[in-house]
């Protein structure tokens, strides 16, 4: 017999049969199939079924996750299909780097459960089951560095006075960094990952720095205050005539202790 005069269906679908003799078909199982008997029809003969079923193994697809971005420990929920409900043999990678399941219950058919890893960077999620093969996700996930203020320097200074701020997860580029003084917003002149040089507004108080910055990660704040020095200012002198030697009392605000 020919390929072509075999009939051979898995469940409903068509089955492709690549290669035949007397007493065996070789057949490609169709896209789309689910586990089922095979059914073989031959031109003037009776058909017939098999008797135990194929059991049709699906790649995991994954769809999505959320949230979308975050830093290393960020607990992210990875949702598809055919994940299963055991652990064994599953692995989920972020641009290649293994994440560890966490949970309860981590796998589940619909749903993963697992850890951003220390090292992680930005790229796609990759669900991989044992015997079953590997799905990506469409769209990358976005690893990010905290933010953080570490410290600043000087410590004090008079409106206009340039200030050093060092942390981490800092934006490159310097417009993209919101830095306020309390309730003040200051120019920021320069900026790195790891440190931005910002100016001291005019009329400015004493307060701490705060810093944010695009993509919804917590607003960094400092750990102690800046202190704006106000310039001296004199209001009054007593008295207003006298030879050399005379003690004079001035009055104002803003004078050193």
């Amino acid at each position: 017999p020919v390929a072509e005069r075999n009939r051979v269906l898995l469940g409903p679908l068509p089955c492709r049969v690549l290669a035949a003799t007397p007493t065996e078909l070789r057949v490609m199982v169709p896209p789309n199939a689910r586990s089922g008997l095979f059914s073989i029809a031959v031109p003037g003969r009776p058909g017939t079924r098999s008797a135990l079923a194929l059991e049709v193994v699906l790649a995991p697809v994954v769809k999505s996750f959320s949230p979308a971005s975050g830093p290393a420990g960020t607990v992210v929920i990875v949702s598809g299909e055919n994940f299963g409900s055991g652990t064994g043999g599953v692995t989920v990678t972020i641009n290649g780097r293994p994440c560890a399941l966490t949970g309860s219950h981590p796998v589940q058919p619909t749903a993963i459960t697992v850890l951003v890893p220390d090292g992680a960077t930005t790229g796609p999620i990759v669900v991989t089951i044992a015997s079953q093969g590997r799905g990506q996700s469409p769209q990358p996930f976005v690893v990010f560095v905290p933010l953080s203020i570490g410290s600043f320097e000087p410590r004090s200074g008079v409106a206009g006075t340039d200030v050093t701020i060092r942390g981490t997860g800092f934006d490159a580029e310097p417009t993209n960094n919101r830095v306020r003084l309390g309730a003040k917003n200051c120019q920021v002149i320069n900026a790195n990952a790891a440190e931005l040089r910002v100016r001291i507004p005019p009329d400015a108080v004493t307060a701490v720095f705060s810093v944010e910055v695009p993509g919804g990660r917590p607003v960094a704040v400092a750990a102690a205050p800046f202190e704006v020095l106000l310039p001296p200012r004199l209001v009054r002198a007593a008295p207003l005539t006298g030879p050399p030697g005379t003690r004079v009392t001035l009055g104002g605000a803003n004078l050193a202790a």
